[in-house]
């Protein structure tokens, strides 16, 4: 089945190096906290960068959503416990009525915690721990600058392409697959969700994940992940071998890799250097193409930057599949981006698509004996 080609957004991750975005025009940022004080100590630190306008300061989540429906910002700065409504309650409508990239700002969203990993399996960018008052200014004011610059070069280098991309065609008659291996950051977790529960269970390939997080929040991704699906759901351990319709997270110190155990496959985690990312997507898909080949599927979900890119295209050169997150439903279509103006993906679709696409060509009458680990 070849799919056709779509006309889509220039996202972060074409090879151009960073080109930031012009002081004439600024990024648009809301801040949404209840804290009079907190508002105006950000608002003192953003306002100070030229790259940005704070265009609204608001007191509660509602009050933001009446604003978003007649004003268009680019990044919302959302607080969580608020009097008015809790801001991670008032998520899903901001994103329905903007386009505008979130950066959750909560004293209770501490790197690893619940509440930063279910901001971002809603669809969060980023998060990011309040300090103690005292100390909103140096570290904190560079972090959270880094934070919205890296955010608003993404939203801004967004644009219409002027020729469709074409898409890799792949037969209908592909076998089964004996492998899925999906790699994401920016935007991911929902898609990533989304995605696993929409898989068909007679699917039993095993599936490996490697998402851009911290060690401290892979627990709580691991809950999350296995709250949607009936597959067991585990971080990936050297040793460990290969099962079927189990979930293998990349820890958070280093890759996942595989090595040959009889007829199977070992898990192997590499903690090597090098790569930008660690854990890094690159090393699972060449670990994938190795030792899938063509049984092998790559899928590259929501992320900024090319991680994922070279990887894909040795699962590509092998003989496998490789799909891109489309554009509209990408938080910052920077990866799947890399990938699908490299005409190396075989479709361009949303994370449920890309299931039932995977399902489509699974074939029933798998030969006997054939092996899914």
């Amino acid at each position: 089945m070849k799919h056709q080609p779509i006309e889509a957004r220039a996202g972060q991750g074409n090879g151009a190096p960073d080109q930031g975005c012009s002081p004439a025009t600024p990024i648009r940022v809301m801040l949404v906290d209840d804290s009079m004080v907190v508002r105006s100590i950000v608002e003192r630190l953003v306002s100070a960068h030229p790259q940005f306008e704070v265009v609204a300061s608001l007191s509660g989540a509602q009050l933001a959503l009446e604003v978003l429906k007649t004003q268009s910002v680019d990044i919302i700065i959302l607080d969580i416990e608020m009097p008015c409504g809790n801001g991670l309650d008032a998520m899903p409508e901001m994103l329905a009525l903007s386009d505008a990239r979130i950066l959750v700002l909560s004293s209770i969203a501490e790197p690893g915690g619940e509440a930063a990993v279910r901001a971002l399996g809603m669809g969060a960018c980023d998060t990011l721990a309040k300090p103690g008052r005292s100390s909103f200014a140096g570290q904190f004011g560079d972090i959270l600058l880094d934070k919205l610059t890296a955010l608003g070069r993404s939203h801004a280098g967004e644009a219409v392409l002027a020729k469709p991309l074409v898409t890799r065609a792949h037969c209908d008659g592909v076998s089964s697959p004996e492998c899925i291996a999906i790699g994401s950051s920016t935007g991911g977790i929902p898609a990533m969700l989304e995605f696993v529960q929409a898989l068909d269970d007679n699917i039993r390939a095993p599936i490996f994940l490697t998402q851009h997080l911290p060690g401290a929040f892979l627990p709580y991704l691991v809950r999350q992940l296995a709250e949607k699906t009936d597959r067991k759901v585990q971080l990936a351990e050297t040793g460990e071998r290969v099962a079927p319709k189990t979930i293998y997270i990349a820890p958070g110190h280093g890759h996942i890799m595989l090595v040959p155990a009889g007829e199977g496959r070992c898990i192997a985690v590499d903690t090597a250097g090098g790569e930008r990312y660690v854990p890094a997507v690159d090393p699972m898909l060449d670990a994938v193409a190795e030792h899938y080949g063509d049984r092998a599927v790559a899928i590259i979900l929501s992320g900024m930057g090319r991680d994922g890119f070279l990887g894909a295209k040795k699962v590509a050169d092998a003989g496998g599949r490789v799909y891109a997150q489309d554009p509209a439903t990408s938080t910052v279509w920077g990866m799947p981006g890399a990938v699908a103006r490299e005409g190396i993906a075989s479709a361009i679709l949303p994370p449920a698509q890309i299931a039932a696409d995977i399902a489509r060509s699974y074939r029933a009458d798998w030969p006997e004996g054939a092996r899914h680990d």
